[in-house]
C-alpha cells in the first residue's frame, strides 16, 4: 500500500469526516472507495466508446433481398392494433 499526503479545503474535509462517519468507515477507506469508482467509471466510458467506434468500422454485411423478402413473407398480413396507432 502507497501513502498519499492530501490537501483540501477544510469544509471539504469536514463533510469528508462527516459522511465517512454516516457511512460506518474510516476517512480513507471512503477516499479509496470514491477514487474507485470514479476510474472505474471513466476506463469503462472509455471501453465502451472503443467498443462502438470498432463495430462502426467494421463493414456491413450486403443485404439479400430474397432472404428479406422471405422474412417479409412471414409477417401477417393484418391490420394494426388501436393500441399501435397512437
Amino acid at each position: 500500500m502507497n501513502t498519499i499526503n492530501l490537501q483540501m479545503p477544510n469544509w471539504l474535509h469536514e463533510s469528508l469526516n462527516k459522511v465517512a462517519a454516516e457511512q460506518n468507515c474510516s476517512v480513507s477507506l471512503f477516499i479509496t472507495l470514491a477514487v474507485t469508482e470514479k476510474i472505474t467509471l471513466l476506463t469503462s466510458k472509455e471501453y465502451f466508446e472503443r467498443k462502438a467506434n470498432a463495430q462502426l468500422i467494421k463493414a456491413a454485411a450486403p443485404i439479400n433481398r430474397e432472404k428479406f423478402d422471405r422474412l417479409l413473407d412471414k409477417v401477417a398480413d393484418a391490420e394494426p392494433e388501436e393500441r399501435d396507432i397512437k
